[in-house]
């Protein structure tokens, strides 16, 4: 009498017949995951495939910035311009962007500089200037940064940190997350500087929303991509240039700011 036990289910095999059920499972499970998103959050680090800066071109842009009621009426605020050089610097591909803020009248108030490496969006250097000579400055080293700081009244500081990860430059804001998978459902958390407490890493949390459709003030219609962050803040992004269509802040009375391109 033959010991082994091999169960047959209309003529096939049990074993076969798991293997199939088995595959016809993990096919589902990728159906599933391309129908409505990945299931995961991502953690970025340095050099992650998720954040390239390999789209990134030069070009400038300017937004007027209003304040939104909650009854949806608006009230025009500032105007901010934004424009970004590509050079080399000891062999390496870096971007430089420069950001002003201007008053309605257009007088110039705070002026926002950034420096990274191109292909890796990796920090190299920031700063902002305000017209009341208080200024933050930044070093970036790896997992070392180095602020340089000095507010209205007060002498210049200069402190050192050494975090366990290589911290990103959250003040890039919308053209850092134009370097993200823009695949809907996609989520992820990039550590960046704390400006409450520049001694710890903050994990900024991003998810890709939507692909929108855009109509700027001066009539183009535009295909975006909308993403969501945990700061209170949502961009509306594109792999072309200008890469930040619009942004929208909400305060913490409910109303909102919007950056409109214009």
């Amino acid at each position: 009498m033959n010991n082994s036990f091999n169960l047959r289910f209309r003529g096939e095999r049990v074993p076969t017949l798991f293997r199939f059920l088995r595959i016809t499972v993990l096919l589902l499970l990728v159906v599933c995951q391309s129908l409505f998103g990945q299931t995961e959050t991502i953690t970025v680090t340095a050099n992650s495939k998720y954040l390239s800066g390999s789209h990134l071109k030069p070009y400038s842009n300017k937004w007027k910035v209003y304040a939104m009621d909650q009854d949806g009426s608006r009230q025009f605020q500032t105007v901010w311009t934004d424009y970004v050089h590509e050079f080399e610097l000891n062999g390496k591909k870096v971007m430089s962007r420069t950001q002003e803020l201007y008053s309605p009248e257009m007088h110039l108030q705070q002026v926002w500089t950034n420096l990274f490496e191109k292909e890796t969006m990796l920090p190299i250097r920031a700063s902002q200037f305000r017209t009341n000579s208080s200024f933050l400055y930044q070093e970036f080293d790896g997992s070392t940064v180095t602020v340089h700081q000095r507010n209205p009244g007060s002498e210049k500081s200069e402190t050192t940190f050494d975090y366990q990860l290589v911290p990103y430059d959250w003040t890039m804001y919308g053209v850092l997350l134009s370097g993200l998978p823009f695949k809907q459902g996609w989520s992820g958390r990039i550590p960046t500087l704390n400006f409450q407490n520049a001694s710890e890493n903050s994990w900024l949390a991003v998810e890709i929303i939507s692909h929108e459709k855009l109509t700027t003030e001066d009539g183009r219609t535009i295909k975006t991509t909308k993403v969501r962050t945990d700061r209170g803040l949502t961009f509306w992004l594109s792999k072309k240039a200008p890469y930040v269509i619009q942004l929208e802040l909400l305060q913490p009375n409910n109303t909102r700011l919007q950056w409109i391109m214009y």
